[in-house]
C-alpha cells in the first residue's frame, strides 16, 4: 500500500527478505520483521532505524519530515495538502 501511496513522490520504498539476500550488515541491523529502515539521498549520512508506529499515518508523518525535500502530497508534518 505505501508504494501506491508515495508513487507520485520522489522517493523509493525497497523492500528485502533478509533470510533469502545478503546486506550491509554494518550498515543495516536486523532483529525481526519488518525491520526499518530511512536512507536519505545524501549517500553521506548512514541509514537510521525507523523505531515509530506501524500504521500507515505514522510512516507517512515520518517520511515528510525527513525527506530531503518536502513531498507534493503533505506538508513536513505529515498533514495531506489541499489541492488547488
Amino acid at each position: 500500500m505505501l508504494p501506491g501511496v508515495l508513487k507520485n513522490e520522489d522517493i523509493d520504498v525497497v523492500k528485502i527478505d533478509a533470510t533469502a539476500n545478503d546486506w550491509p550488515k554494518s550498515l543495516y541491523e536486523v532483529s525481526g520483521f519488518p525491520t526499518i529502515y530511512w536512507k536519505s539521498k545524501d549517500t553521506s549520512k548512514k541509514p537510521v532505524r525507523y523505531n515509530g508506529g506501524r500504521a500507515l499515518e505514522d510512516f507517512l508523518k515520518y517520511v515528510s519530515e525527513q525527506a530531503s525535500s518536502e513531498l507534493k502530497g503533505w506538508d513536513r508534518k505529515g498533514n495531506v495538502k489541499d489541492e488547488l
